[in-house]
């Protein structure tokens, strides 16, 4: 049922934007009601209850619609993603305010040190797109001036509201150990590290071949000694917390040729998509639920918005493209 939600999730996003566009009130609506219920749990912290089970600590922030922080927190990413890249990366007015929002929402109400490195992830990768195509004017130098404030403004009320979270812990932490260190003494970076490396370790020690939803746990039990104790925090559950490493161990090369399959569909032959889909890469790496829909949905967008076909259709809603070029546009496809 997982992979199935995947496969769901794609064709039914992919075929709604060509013949729809992109829904921004109804993605807008729903981002700002998973805002508001993460504001109103820091008022009543047992009104999550209403909506499932919650797992948090006084050190950490807020869950929302989400089972823990950090799915809130990667919930607001990718919604701000999505929203992103329907407005070819350029949001005007509101949405630029709701993606700035949401920013402000993974670092003070999910206080989710994994959403923070997505962020980080992504400003840095963002940086170096513009570094490389950089040609300064006025324009450029207030961009960067204004960007420059914000982050002192957020690091100076992250030391302020923050000082007693866990992303503040592992901030002093990462001043005084390596990065490698921090990965090996910090039971949680511990976990979802091993997630990552066994899982890809596991597919090769089954030779692509499909490992199947149940076996991760005998696999690992197998190679994790060939780290020398460095995964210590080991998993109880055959669940792999790893986008990416579950497809690849339990699907093995099918898995692989899926991967394949949806990035080469979702890869324009620009600079700029080749960037996105590195970063996506990278962040699909970590502990993202292979039934979360916003990455088939995202992927979906991505194939759908490169051809030019179908390019009216997809931005006929933010732009308001006229009725009659849109028919001339279907009728040309």
């Amino acid at each position: 049922m997982t992979y199935l939600s995947i496969i769901v999730s794609y064709m039914a996003f992919y075929l709604f934007i060509i013949r729809y566009g992109f829904p921004w009130r109804i993605v807008i609506f729903i981002n700002i009601f998973w805002i508001a219920i993460g504001v109103a749990e820091l008022l009543n912290p047992e009104i999550s209850e209403m909506f499932g089970q919650r797992r948090t600590t006084l050190d950490r922030g807020v869950t929302s619609l989400a089972p823990e922080p950090t799915y809130f927190a990667i919930y607001l990413f990718f919604s701000s993603w999505l929203m992103l890249f329907a407005a070819h990366y350029k949001p005007k007015g509101g949405v630029s305010a709701l993606i700035l929002l949401n920013i402000t929402a993974i670092l003070f109400l999910a206080k989710s040190t994994m959403g923070v490195l997505f962020v980080i992830i992504a400003v840095f990768a963002l940086a170096a797109y513009k570094a490389s195509r950089f040609r300064p004017n006025q324009r450029d130098l207030l961009i960067i001036g204004t960007c420059a404030i914000a982050f002192y403004v957020f690091a100076a009320a992250g030391d302020f509201f923050l000082e007693e979270s866990r992303i503040a812990r592992i901030s002093s932490t990462f001043a005084d150990l390596s990065i490698l260190d921090v990965m090996q003494v910090d039971a949680s970076i511990n976990q979802r590290l091993e997630a990552v490396v066994l899982s890809l370790h596991g597919a090769l020690y089954h030779n692509l071949i499909p490992a199947g939803l149940d076996t991760f746990l005998v696999t690992r039990d197998r190679v994790v000694d060939q780290y020398n104790g460095f995964f210590w925090y080991l998993t109880e559950s055959n669940k792999i917390m790893s986008w990416i490493g579950a497809m690849v161990y339990e699907l093995g090369v099918f898995g692989i040729a899926a991967l394949s399959l949806m990035f080469s569909a979702a890869f324009d032959k620009t600079v700029r998509s080749f960037w996105g889909l590195c970063v996506l890469f990278i962040l699909l790496l970590s502990a993202i639920p292979l039934s979360f829909p916003l990455v088939p949905m995202l992927l979906a967008m991505m194939t759908a918005q490169h051809s030019v076909a179908f390019k009216a259709p997809l931005v006929r809603k933010a732009h308001h493209v006229d009725a009659q070029r849109l028919r001339g546009y279907q009728r040309s496809g």
